[in-house]
């Protein structure tokens, strides 16, 4: 074993950290599943947004990577509203700011307060499970747990993650974690037995705490997904999905037929 020496003793020099293993893409769809969001071909250090997902024993094994200084994260719904499922609050200029907990009359005057989601539009009966991996002002990266339940988003203690592992380079928050498939007795972490929608996010930290997402409707993934089922699924950011939907191939199709009928 190497040693330093200082002062006539020697001291033992801490063992080398091993690096953070790139996530690999060319197992999407074989040995794990994968989505990507952004550009047609784009990877784990090129989409917007990546994800991928593995069984391994017991456990389920998550990859996230996101364009981002701040957090990357994915939660599980049991639908595809994402009004009052961002993992932090979201703020709206339209609609004031509520908390339920201060009477109308101090409301104007009430402090912002962490955790609150001002689009209050609707309660869902359930909450959804949310991990984030939070980059913090130390370099660290952080998986957190958080359990949303109607205008509030509140992060959780118990945390099912393990094997944890993150990375703060190129202007992207990258981790790797494990979790339980299934945990007893815990209404804030869902059975990934069964199958969920995936809610996909993204955005900026201050001092290691969340903030809002980057985009207005974050992605969600078209039908539940299963661990059970591997696919690698794309998933065009808005700036590649302009002349993709079914609306404007209409609009393009009926203008150049009137352009057409109006030539002489």
């Amino acid at each position: 074993m190497p040693f330093e020496v200082l002062s006539g003793y020697p001291f033992p020099t801490a063992p080398p950290v091993d690096p953070f293993a790139k996530i690999r893409v060319d197992d999407c769809g074989k040995t794990k599943g994968c989505f990507r969001y952004g550009k047609p071909g784009c990877n784990a250090e090129t989409c917007d947004y990546f994800l991928s997902y593995r069984r391994i024993g017991a456990d389920v094994e998550f990859e996230l990577s996101a364009d981002t200084d701040g957090w990357v994260a994915v939660g599980f719904s049991s639908d595809k509203k994402m009004l009052l499922e961002t993992v932090l609050p979201v703020c709206n200029s339209d609609i004031p700011a509520v908390d339920p907990r201060v009477p109308p009359s101090a409301a104007s005057s009430a402090p912002w307060k962490a955790g609150i989601t001002f689009r209050p539009r609707h309660t869902k009966q359930h909450g959804d499970d949310v991990m984030a991996c939070v980059h913090d002002d130390n370099g660290r990266v952080r998986i957190q747990h958080f359990y949303n339940v109607g205008q509030w988003a509140k992060e959780i203690q118990r945390n099912p993650a393990r094997d944890e592992e993150g990375v703060f380079e190129n202007n992207r928050v990258t981790c790797r974690f494990k979790r339980p498939v299934y945990v007893p007795r815990e209404e804030t972490i869902v059975d990934l037995h069964l199958s969920w929608y995936y809610l996909f996010a993204w955005g900026p930290a201050i001092q290691g705490s969340i903030t809002r997402h980057d985009i207005d409707s974050p992605p969600v993934s078209e039908r539940v997904v299963s661990i059970y089922k591997y696919e690698d699924i794309f998933m065009p950011s808005a700036a590649y999905q302009t002349f993709s939907s079914p609306f404007c191939l209409l609009l393009i199709v009926a203008l150049t037929f009137y352009l057409l009928m109006g030539t002489p």
